[in-house]
């Protein structure tokens, strides 16, 4: 796994070159502006994987936890900037970010998170808006990674995230129409993978065809499926081949931002700096490296 180690070595040094001086991972540029506290505790759990392999790794991703912890909003939670309200994406990459540090996140930020779940057991992505506000309906994908969040914090046979799962089931058996953020169902396929929810659409994407953001979703999940090294290797190898000379993955319209009404399906953006699309081709690999040792 010698290209696997060296491919993520010059991605970890892309991430930590584009790591701000705050402590702070910026990316996507959206109409309220670019993303701060969201893409930092995505990327930042990440890059913490990789301080066996690359020692800085660590001093970056205390930095990160410094930044999100200076950037939670006062009421609770976190959010995709300091211009929006606290969502629950953002609030739980957060928590699986900083609920494996010390000290703890709050249990009122815990709380925070349990209160985007609606009575169905779905979590809404934001609750500041109206009930047929599309944003404010429940969403697989912020749902499964929710349930990851809260699992860090509450027993399994708590109430939440029990009726959580129940819901949760229910859209694993159409994740590709279930998936609303994202322009590829690989990442709530991904997320289901991670908590162990059965998927009944268990297509995988055209490895052929498939952008680096989807590719990357798919060898993880492919590992975590213990899917036969072969295999994986192979997924490894086209995924290092779209690496760029600067270690970095290409950016590509991944996330989606639909309609909130419905109407019409949105529109669709690259992650400009291209730290997103990097971090989750590093996760992939590293899952990879992991696996075959």
């Amino acid at each position: 796994m010698t290209a696997v180690r060296d491919s993520l070595g010059r991605g970890a040094a892309f991430l930590l070159n584009g790591q701000d001086a705050d402590g702070g991972w910026r990316d996507f540029n959206l109409r309220p502006g670019v993303s701060t506290s969201w893409t930092t505790a995505y990327v930042a759990a990440r890059v913490e994987t990789l301080t066996d392999l690359v020692p800085a790794a660590a001093a970056a991703a205390d930095a990160a936890a410094r930044f999100l912890r200076d950037s939670r909003v006062a009421g609770g939670g976190w959010a995709y900037n300091a211009r929006c309200p606290p969502d629950a994406d953002s609030t739980a990459l957060t928590l699986l970010f900083l609920g494996r540090r010390e000290p703890r996140p709050s249990l009122k930020d815990v709380a925070v998170l349990a209160a985007f779940q609606h009575p169905d057991g779905g979590f809404a992505t934001y609750r500041a808006w109206r009930a047929d506000h599309g944003w404010a309906r429940p969403h697989a994908e912020v749902t499964a990674t929710a349930l990851r969040a809260l699992a860090l914090f509450l027993p399994s046979d708590h109430w939440v995230p029990r009726r959580g799962l129940t819901w949760l089931a229910g859209q694993a058996a159409r994740p590709e129409q279930a998936t609303y953020w994202w322009a590829t169902g690989a990442y709530l396929k991904l997320e289901l993978a991670r908590l162990g929810v059965a998927i009944a659409d268990d297509a995988a994407a055209d490895a052929d065809n498939a952008g680096v953001f989807a590719r990357a979703l798919e060898l993880e999940r492919a590992v975590l499926s213990g899917v036969g090294r072969e295999a994986i290797a192979a997924t490894a190898q086209s995924l290092i081949a779209r690496q760029c000379a600067d270690g970095g993955w290409p950016s590509e319209p991944i996330l989606r931002l639909p309609d909130p009404a419905g109407a019409h399906a949105g529109s669709t953006h690259a992650d400009q700096n291209r730290l997103f699309a990097t971090a989750t081709a590093l996760s992939a690999l590293n899952a990879a490296r992991a696996g075959a040792r």
